[in-house]
């Protein structure tokens, strides 16, 4: 029992030291997606402030539902744990009443329940994802408006550079 303790612990550890690799590298990478185009166009950091600001607060919104999705999450798990268990350890008796269909329709609809808070943890992942997609396109999108409006300043291959590291921009959020 201590061994799976300290091998969960240690998954969790691995986990978390994942999570934060990626999100170092994504800063980095947006930081200098963000230097990058404002060395080639001043004007590109006016929109930076508020991608900052839409992002966050997405990222705020979403840290709330996602908290409560979790204790949802494991609400409903729970229930689904303590069936199994007690059928495992029942298993004789179960037989011997042949009530074998009552729990297998009481363990279906607790899974049933789980998959249902599941496909609403899944949907706000793919929401936040979508709105985060859109606020760096919309980033993407006031970059070409800057390089149009000031055509004559920037060159060809600086419109192009800006456009690369402005989708990348999009890629790593």
């Amino acid at each position: 029992q201590i061994i799976n303790r300290l091998t969960s612990d240690l998954d969790k550890c691995k986990i978390i030291l994942k999570l934060y690799s990626h999100i170092l590298q994504a800063c980095a990478a947006l930081i200098g997606s963000v230097y990058v185009c404002a060395s080639f166009n001043i004007y590109s950091l006016l929109s930076a402030p508020l991608m900052l600001v839409v992002g966050f607060y997405i990222t705020y919104y979403y840290i709330n539902a996602g908290r409560d999705l979790n204790r949802l999450d494991g609400i409903s798990r729970t229930p689904i744990v303590t069936c199994f268990s007690e059928t495992i350890s029942g298993a004789p008796a179960i037989k011997a009443f042949k009530t074998q269909y009552y729990f297998k329709e009481r363990f279906f609809k607790l899974l049933n329940n789980y998959y249902l808070v599941s496909s609403f943890k899944f949907g706000s992942a793919n929401w936040y994802s979508l709105h985060l997609d859109f606020s760096s396109y919309l980033y993407s999108f006031f970059i070409i408006i800057f390089a149009c409006v000031f055509r004559e300043s920037v060159t060809a291959q600086a419109i192009g550079l800006l456009l690369k590291y402005s989708i990348s921009f999009s890629e790593q959020m």
